[in-house]
This record gives C-alpha cells, structure tokens and sequence, in this order.
C-alpha cells in the first residue's frame, strides 16, 4: 500500500498523532489505506478537489464577463475557448490578456461577455494545494484540512476497536457523537470552512474596459 496522489497528510503525521514510534513499521499499511480512504472522504465532502493538478472544464455562456471555475485556489486560466460548434479550435481561443482571475476561483472577461450557449466554453487551468506528501505547486494546504484528515484517520484506527461501523451516532461516558457521510461532526465543523459554495452573480456581467 502506498499513498494517494490525494493523500491530505503524510504517514508520520498519523503515527505522531497515535502514539505509534516513527520504527514501528507494523502498521504502515492499515494506516495508508485510512489515509487514502479519509482524504478521498473529505473530498467528496466537500464537494471539491484539494491537491494541486490540472483541470479541463466546459461551462455554459450565460451572456456575462464573468465565469466560475469548478476548483480552487486556482491560477489564471493558460487557455480559454469559446466555440458555439464545441470544435474548440485554435482560432477561438480568447487572448489571455483579455481575462484574469479574481479570488482564486472567479474569471473576469475584459471588454466582451460570453454569449448564452450550452457547453460553448473550454477552460484549462490548474487549481488546488501543494501535496503534504510530495510537494509540488501551489499554496500550502491549510492546516485544519490536515488536521482533520488526521482526526479521521485516527477515528477510523478506533472504530475497528468500537465495533460501531455504519451507526450514526454514538453515546460513550455520557458523550453523544454525531455523524455527516460518515465523517464525525467535530471533524465536519472544521472542512465547513472550505465547503464548496455556488457564488451567484449577475447574469449580463460588470461592464469593465
């Protein structure tokens, strides 16, 4: 067993955090698979991808200068194509001086605006968080995102020891413990900071020059 590419702390975050030595091989394996496991739960908990990589996405005109990338951080677009036909080809490709980026998620057309049109927009950029693992592009990934994939981590270690897979909620020395998708709501209250949210904006745009 080995680490995701989507793997949201490293091996020796999970043992520190359980109080297993940094030579105790023993349970290397179990604990990678938990990793892997809670970084792809908290993913589609969110709704979002989080290691940096490269994306390729088709939107919908909606006549505005304005379009809303699927993930974030992100960096300005390298290519932006808009093409009624869905051909995509070189001679539709939109100036990268004529849009930018705003917010980390957010492109701002410069002088025109998108016509209505299904799928008549591709987009290529790269998004997400450098990997805990192996480094790479991006901004560092925040540290409660860490942190909580730990806590799941370290939860799941102990559930083989509780026995209360598939239950949800618990009650444990006069505790109540609550669960969202299988994830401990103490743990949910943390990833809520980063939950994806559809930013509504105006349909014909900001004029901007």
């Amino acid at each position: 067993m080995s680490l995701a590419s989507n793997a949201l702390c490293t091996l020796a975050q999970a043992k520190a955090y359980l109080d297993i030595a940094s030579g105790d091989t023993s349970q290397d394996s179990k604990l990678e698979l938990l990793i892997n496991a809670s970084s792809s739960m908290i993913e589609n908990y969110l709704d979002r991808k989080l290691i940096y990589q490269g994306y390729v996405e088709y939107h919908d005109g909606r006549n505005s200068d304005r379009l809303l990338l699927k993930e974030w951080p992100a960096i300005k677009p390298t290519e932006i194509v808009f093409d009624q036909t869905w051909t995509y080809g070189a001679s539709n490709v939109i100036p990268t001086d004529n849009y930018q980026l705003e917010s980390e998620i957010m492109v701002v057309l410069r002088g025109y605006k998108f016509p209505r049109g299904n799928r008549n927009i591709k987009v290529t950029y790269y998004a997400g968080y450098q990997s805990p693992v192996t480094g790479g592009s991006g901004p560092v990934l925040p540290a409660e995102i860490t942190q909580a994939c730990i806590m799941l981590v370290a939860w799941q270690y102990q559930l083989r020891a509780d026995r209360r897979l598939g239950v949800s909620s618990k009650g444990k020395s006069g505790e109540s413990i609550s669960y969202v998708k299988g994830i401990p709501v103490e743990i949910t209250t943390i990833l809520d900071l980063h939950y994806r949210i559809e930013v509504p904006f105006a349909e014909v745009g900001v004029e901007n020059g």
